[in-house]
């Protein structure tokens, strides 16, 4: 579980997968989610109090999918749907340049030259990074007619459980490949530093994030670096230095 707030707003608190779960077996008055009683009421109280915000992401959506069992995904889906309230948060792959282009200009002490980007929104096409389509269906989850706001959960818990199964088999094919070759080069990476240390360790996966980021977009790279009287050797030198706490500075990248 991660918690962000700024000054004067909503903590901002994204659950595991298995956080979701464990509130769903509650709410639903499971025998094994009795424990999670407490918990469950401390986030619907912070809903209703507009006190907190329990966004999710399109990981949340596509570990969802994998359930094979309808009626289980239709249980997380209205919790999900419910608690979220319809907030999301972007992929990392959407965020990730952006973030690295406001780092390295800090990085070298340099103005930066770029807006921040928006990490938080509303609707499931904001968490895979698409255009939304259903504004106006969004907008009933903050109406104060309380009919309206569960036509606007049920309408999203809908989306969450993934009731097409044509579509459901698909999108888990697609993330079972992609999440088997990131364990596949993490596992590859520590084997490498195994007999490291805890710190050489973590310089190992920090590279490893930083080359597969920047393979893809040299120019990007050089586009970035050029106006601030930059080259690429530079920029080298630096991770070279500190690579850990540059990655520090680019918060979506799990360093």
């Amino acid at each position: 579980m991660l918690m962000h707030q700024k000054p004067n707003t909503s903590f901002v608190v994204y659950f595991d997968q298995n956080k979701w779960i464990e509130l769903s077996r509650a709410y639903h008055q499971r025998p094994d989610g009795i424990r999670f009683a407490t918990a469950l009421k401390k986030v619907q109280n912070a809903v209703k109090r507009k006190t907190a915000r329990f966004p999710f992401s399109s990981i949340h959506v596509l570990e969802s999918m994998k359930m094979g069992d309808i009626s289980r995904r239709q249980r997380l889906a209205k919790v999900i749907a419910e608690f979220s309230e319809g907030w999301t948060i972007a992929q990392q792959e959407k965020i990730s340049p952006i973030e690295f282009n406001m780092s390295v200009p800090k990085a070298f002490n340099k103005p930066l030259l770029i807006t921040k980007p928006v990490v938080f929104g509303r609707g499931i096409e904001f968490a895979f990074g698409e255009p939304v389509r259903t504004q106006n269906i969004l907008e009933l989850l903050d109406s104060p007619i309380e009919t309206e706001r569960q036509l606007a959960i049920h309408f999203l818990a809908t989306i969450l459980s993934s009731p097409i199964e044509s579509l459901r088999k698909s999108g888990i094919n697609q993330y079972n490949a992609e999440m088997n070759t990131t364990a596949d080069q993490a596992d590859q990476i520590r084997k490498l530093v195994r007999n490291h240390g805890k710190d050489r360790r973590h310089r190992a996966f920090t590279a490893r994030h930083v080359y597969e980021f920047l393979r893809s977009r040299p120019r990007e790279l050089m586009a970035l670096l050029t106006p601030m009287g930059l080259s690429v050797e530079d920029f080298f030198n630096l991770l070279v230095v500190s690579p850990v706490s540059f990655c520090l500075d680019w918060p979506l990248v799990i360093c």
